[in-house]
């Protein structure tokens, strides 16, 4: 340290979950025009809830992160950001819901990313 006295080193470990899930994350980005260049419109969410959409002419897809350390349930409307879709899917789960009203259980830091079902 800037005292000069000695520290242990920090540990380096390689967390294969981990890497695992940002895999899972990059492969649905690469595959998806809206969320690789599509324009974000953040949408009205409470508490510690982030929603939003990204969009291109040919594809939507709204994106919602739970960032409390406890489950939260709610319910998104989806008619206006996918007014022809009759179902949505959750890229991360495989989930397919049903449209307009989607009641939506986020596990804790959890993440839902919904798009067309094709």
């Amino acid at each position: 340290d800037q005292f000069g006295r000695l520290r242990e080193p920090d540990p380096v470990g390689f967390d294969p979950k981990l890497f695992d899930w940002y895999q899972s994350l990059i492969g649905i980005r690469r595959g998806s025009p809206a969320l690789l260049h599509g324009q974000i419109e953040f949408l009205q969410a409470e508490g510690p809830l982030l929603v939003f959409r990204r969009s291109t002419e040919t594809e939507s897809a709204i994106v919602v992160a739970n960032n409390a350390p406890v489950p939260l349930r709610m319910t998104l409307n989806t008619a206006a950001y996918f007014p022809e879709a009759t179902e949505l899917v959750d890229r991360l789960s495989g989930t397919v819901y049903s449209t307009p009203e989607l009641p939506l259980e986020l596990s804790n830091f959890g993440i839902v990313v919904l798009t067309k079902k094709n």
